[in-house]
């Protein structure tokens, strides 16, 4: 019932910088926004998928491709970890799109895994997504920090 006020809560535990504090919020606002949205009668993909509406929202206020990636995106770590823990339980398939998703997020990486940690590390969610994607980000390479709390900016009334 409280997920965005937790999510929020770690977003300011998880940003590096003012800068990135704002647009974890921003992501951390929009992202599940629109999942009353979806056509229940339809299968939810493509336009229909709650982070694709969110993407659409969001483009009309920004042009940030990585911040519109994020949005779009942020479940993708999840579903890749579902395909090994849920029906066929196929590890092979869910660390090829863990994978893809790692190299394409590129430089963006890091902004992804904060706002990951953000999104999950909350009672309501299992933490076993999360610890497995991190341990991929780190095969590849990527030691992602803990943010140290970004500062507010002077004007942010939170």
């Amino acid at each position: 019932m409280y997920h965005i006020a937790d999510v929020l809560a770690n977003v300011d535990q998880e940003a590096t910088s003012p800068e990135e504090r704002r647009v974890l919020r921003l992501i951390a606002l929009i992202h599940d926004t629109f999942k009353y949205k979806v056509d229940d009668a339809r299968p939810a993909k493509g336009a229909n998928h709650h982070a694709a509406i969110a993407r659409a929202f969001a483009e009309e206020y920004s042009d940030d491709p990585i911040l519109l990636d994020l949005v779009e995106r942020h479940d993708d770590a999840y579903n890749a970890w579902r395909k090994g823990a849920y029906g066929k339980k196929d590890w092979g398939k869910a660390r090829e799109c863990a994978d893809d998703l790692i190299v394409h997020l590129g430089d963006a990486l890091p902004l992804y895994v904060r706002f990951y940690r953000a999104d999950n590390n909350t009672e309501s969610k299992d933490q076993a997504p999360l610890a497995w994607f991190e341990g991929l980000v780190r095969d590849h390479g990527g030691g992602v920090e803990h943010g140290r709390g970004a500062t507010p900016a002077p004007d942010d009334d939170r």
